[in-house]
């Protein structure tokens, strides 16, 4: 509710963000980190409401300047019934959702470097009663809190444009609780994500592209009916971007290399899905795209690719069903 865009990305620039070009990503874009300067005290609010769930959302985000820092505030509550539907009130779908978050930012002539706290909380149902599901549904409770660092400094020399780089501490906590009040399940996540990476400007014949490396680590901690083992992951990438412009062609063409390394804290090799065990993956990806214009209103394309993705935690090491969520 209190974004400020979304950004589609199609083509060999998703790798910058991810192993897989096929059918893109979709980018939030929240600025919880301001990276201008504004002029005077800024605020927006709104309310939202629903009819079929009785549902009630609050929200309002605002920025202070002093001097060269920006401080910036957010927080959002949203509340809602069961969900109403033509052939009746549909059990346990309500939800109560809590969202804020601060920052503050240090805005110079060449770039600036801030720091943001955000936690999201939320509780909802699940709704029960029917073939595979709890007869009563399930209730989740989950809490992420998330604290993330950025800096960006413009040099526009004659190759580098500028140079940033973010890191990210994400702590998530979930529950599922059945009827009678107790635990089914529970997750505890920590993930630590750093990013540095180049833009450059015009080289030849390469216009402006983006050259970086990035690394991820996860400690995936679970209990309870999942049956997934926990597991310590850590991801190692590099990646490049560039585009050509050739009269009426435009080429890009982007490629990314990634280290992937899961080990189980336990490992297992009589478990019901065979081996359980540490597994390393090196992929690569590549993608070139090409686009000619033929008239202004008139162009033809291409794009070859070649996508990589590892398997997750859960499609690795799962032994059973995960029955709040009615999946396997």
């Amino acid at each position: 509710f209190t974004l400020e865009r979304i950004e589609v990305l199609r083509g060999p620039i998703v790798l910058t963000k991810t192993t897989t070009t096929i059918g893109g990503i979709i980018n939030v874009v929240r600025n919880d980190i301001p990276v201008r300067l504004p002029s005077r005290f800024t605020f927006q609010s709104g309310v939202f409401g629903e009819t079929s769930n009785n549902g009630l959302l609050g929200a309002f985000a605002g920025e202070l300047p002093f001097y060269n820092f920006v401080l910036r505030g957010e927080a959002s509550r949203r509340k809602a019934d069961d969900l109403k539907t033509p052939i009746g009130t549909l059990q346990n779908s309500n939800l109560e959702t809590n969202n804020f978050s601060g920052s503050l930012s240090y805005v110079f002539k060449n770039g600036y470097l801030g720091a943001s706290f955000r936690e999201f909380q939320s509780d909802y149902g699940i709704p029960g009663g029917f073939v595979g599901a709890h007869p009563k549904g399930v209730d989740i409770s989950m809490l992420k809190q998330q604290l993330k660092f950025k800096t960006e400094y413009v040099l526009n020399a004659k190759l580098i444009k500028d140079v940033q780089f973010s890191f990210n501490s994400d702590r998530y906590n979930h529950k599922e609780f059945e009827a009678s009040g107790l635990i089914g399940a529970e997750f505890g996540i920590k993930d630590y994500n750093g990013d540095l990476f180049v833009n450059h400007n015009k080289l030849g014949l390469l216009e402006n592209g983006t050259w970086g490396v990035s690394a991820d680590y996860r400690d995936f901690n679970i209990g309870g009916y999942v049956f997934t083992s926990p597991t310590k992951a850590i991801k190692l990438s590099a990646y490049f971007y560039e585009s050509i412009k050739l009269n009426k062609t435009s080429i890009e063409f982007s490629g990314r290399y990634n280290y992937d390394n899961l080990k189980p804290n336990t490992l297992n090799p009589n478990s019901s899905i065979g081996l359980i065990t540490e597994r390393t993956f090196n992929t690569v990806s590549l993608s070139v795209s090409a686009i000619q214009d033929i008239s202004e209103d008139l162009h033809i394309g291409a794009s070859l690719s070649r996508s990589s993705r590892v398997p997750t935690i859960e499609e690795l090491y799962s032994e059973g069903p995960h029955l709040a969520a009615y999946s396997y």
